[in-house]
């Protein structure tokens, strides 16, 4: 199906929906338009995913701290906040 949404062009494009497209390409911006247009997000850097770094920290403990913190772009005390938070929500569920 086509629409007007077909017909914009990247130059056409703010700046911050060019980094999208630079990233998923024109027609996935293009869709991301035409259904979520008028939205405002905010995505959030790894830390923003507390659940997926503890989840990588287990799958991974064949890796030292610091270099999961490397990997992820965190500090090694971050991690360990998450740990320490994640086995305390295991402790207070049992």
């Amino acid at each position: 199906m086509s629409d007007f949404y077909d017909e914009i062009k990247y130059d056409e494009l703010s700046t911050d929906i060019q980094m999208i497209a630079d990233v998923c390409g024109i027609e996935c911006t293009r869709n991301i338009i035409r259904h979520l247009g008028g939205l405002q997000f905010y995505i959030p850097k790894v830390t923003g995913y507390e659940s997926f770094v503890f989840r990588y920290m287990t799958e991974n403990r064949n890796l030292r701290l610091k270099d999961i913190a490397k990997k992820l772009g965190v500090s090694e005390q971050y991690l360990k906040i998450v740990r320490k938070r994640f086995k305390n929500d295991k402790i207070e569920k049992n």
